[in-house]
């Protein structure tokens, strides 16, 4: 099954873009580390979130953004997380994934005081 027409191989440059969004966001998230299924299901799930909030249209100062949320629920997603952009300074790489593993280490109880 081919994704693009073979005439016209533009056609397919945001779907390409989208995929290079998720594997982006997964190499960041989870790097080299092993995961459960249900663990991989949840980061899928904050990876979703994140494509699905991205702005469609210019960003005002006083008008929120349409993003595909509203029209897959009608509304903006209730969960927002900012994606770390891939040209981002190593510094915020490091602070996401810092706050990635407090989170895992929160839902999970691995706590260590």
């Amino acid at each position: 099954m081919e994704i693009s027409a073979p005439l016209a191989p533009w056609w397919g440059g945001w779907w390409e873009r989208l995929i290079r969004s998720i594997k982006s966001a997964l190499r960041k998230s989870l790097g080299q580390t092993l995961v459960t299924r249900i663990q991989l299901e949840t980061v899928l799930l904050e990876i979703e979130a994140c494509v699905d909030s991205r702005p469609l249209t210019y960003v005002g100062e006083t008008e929120q953004p349409l993003t595909p949320s509203h029209f897959l629920i009608g509304r903006s997603s209730a969960l927002n997380p900012v994606m770390v952009d891939e040209y981002s300074g190593e510094a915020a790489v490091a602070a996401a994934r810092l706050i990635y593993d407090l989170q895992v280490q929160h839902l999970t109880g691995e706590h260590r005081l």
